[in-house]
């Protein structure tokens, strides 16, 4: 404010002055009011090669707002290009244009094609200090790639835990390296082992507002199972539930949000409760592609209810079928439409007609390891051929019961076929049909 006081046309008190201001702060100069935009304009109008004003006006620029400078609209993207026109060397505007990038895309910079990735590996060759650069390289590069920064390779995963020894506060990147390992696994960082779980729950010590961070964390859970976080111990539901709070167009979070409920139940979402039938629409209305969300919308329907997607009904077929349309390899989607048919119907899936036995057929072809199909299979047929093999009622219930010792189903029915004083080998040892009716029993309880 003194150096403008002094001179009110010195472009970079101008800047500096913007740089100074909060989101939403102005500050008023010789009577009139500046915000942090305002302040950047006017240092461009008395210096439009200020390649540092140029970055800055795109930083504090919204994604669809544009600046005025010399009468002339610029949106975020176009301040970056203009800052490196005037400065190539200018680390922040290359970091800041990546992130105006979708990762299909690119952009021209002095007659070069630069997608996203390129523009960060472009900020750390000019400064490999940049913790969130590395952060937002790692996030660019496919999994199994590595690629060459300073004489070395990286990996994502070397790509975050450069951040983070550069940052250790860097919640996006303690994020991404939670995301990136596998359950079980663990990683080094300085003289601490972090798990999948541990590197969630420091992103949300280090900002407790990281939405994918709760939804990342929820995804570590079991069910029933809980975490700490600030003190206070979240479930998978809780912190789903959290995730959506922050970003309630996060239709994955939905989807694992209504698997995570039981028929009855109701997670509150900003003060409003959704069933898991709800959770599964919003999912579908933010993802309708999503194939897994369809099936599972299915099975939550009871016969005879409809739930309304995107201004169309659909029941639980009706939702198989939409699964099927999007994915015909989902087993368990043909598995479940099989379930869902009486013995004389047929559903048109991609223009051809399926019987209940064709559904669950084609659902073992697909995966022959699917235990509901067999049992499901085995339940009013008499010998059906599966991948070129035939299988009679019982062949059925005995497979179901190889690959889920524990399905209670497949325990009744096999002892509903079997004759008094008959027994049956399951998995080495033999029962007879008082046994299988017990381990039904056993299981269902």
């Amino acid at each position: 404010m003194k150096a403008l006081k002094q001179d009110p046309n010195n472009s970079t008190a101008w800047n500096d002055l913007g740089y100074g201001l909060k989101e939403g702060e102005t500050v008023v100069v010789a009577g009139k009011p500046y915000t942090e935009r305002g302040c950047y304009e006017r240092a461009l109008e008395l210096e439009p090669n200020n390649s540092t004003a140029w970055n800055n006006l795109g930083y504090a620029l919204k994604e669809t707002e544009k600046g005025i400078v010399a009468g002339m609209l610029y949106s975020q993207r176009e301040c970056y290009l203009r800052a490196l026109e005037l400065d190539p060397d200018n680390s922040m505007a290359w970091f800041n244009l990546g992130t105006t990038l979708a990762e299909s895309e690119d952009v021209e910079v002095a007659g070069e094609h630069y997608t996203s990735r390129d523009c960060y590996l472009r900020a750390l060759e000019l400064d490999p200090s940049d913790s969130n650069a590395w952060n937002n390289f790692g996030y660019a590069l496919k999994e199994d790639e590595r690629v060459v920064v300073s004489k070395k390779a990286y990996t994502k995963r070397h790509c975050y835990l450069k951040a983070l020894e550069l940052d250790p506060d860097n919640s996006n990147a303690w994020n991404n390296l939670g995301a990136n390992l596998m359950d079980g696994e663990s990683v080094t960082l300085g003289e601490n082992q972090y798990t999948k779980r541990e590197c969630c729950a420091k992103a949300l010590e280090n900002d407790a507002n990281n939405s994918n961070s709760w939804y990342n964390l929820g995804a570590t859970l079991e069910e029933g199972g809980t975490v700490e976080v600030d003190g206070i111990q979240y479930s998978k539901r809780d912190c789903f539930v959290r995730s959506l709070e922050l970003d309630p167009s996060d239709g994955i979070a939905w989807s694992k949000l209504g698997y995570s409920l039981k028929e009855g139940e109701n997670a509150v979402v900003s003060r409003k409760a959704y069933s898991e039938c709800e959770c599964y629409v919003n999912a579908l209305e933010l993802n309708p592609d999503d194939d897994t969300t369809w099936n599972n919308l299915g099975f939550a329907l009871k016969e005879g209810e409809s739930m309304e997607v995107s201004k169309e009904i659909y029941t639980k077929r009706g939702c198989y079928v939409k699964a099927l349309e999007l994915n015909p390899g989902m087993s368990k989607a043909w598995a479940n439409l099989g379930t869902a048919l009486g013995e004389l119907e047929t559903m048109v899936v991609a223009g051809d007609h399926y019987a209940k036995r064709d559904c669950l057929v084609k659902a073992l072809e697909l995966d022959p390891n699917n235990s509901r199909a067999w049992n499901d299979l085995g339940y009013g047929m008499r010998t059906v051929m599966v991948a070129g093999k035939p299988y009679t009622q019982r062949d059925c219930y005995l497979k179901a019961l190889e690959l889920d010792p524990n399905y209670s189903n497949a325990w009744y029915y096999l002892g509903a076929i079997m004759d008094e004083g008959e027994t049956m080998i399951v998995a080495g040892r033999p029962y007879a049909l008082k046994d299988c009716l017990e381990e039904a029993a056993k299981a269902n309880r």
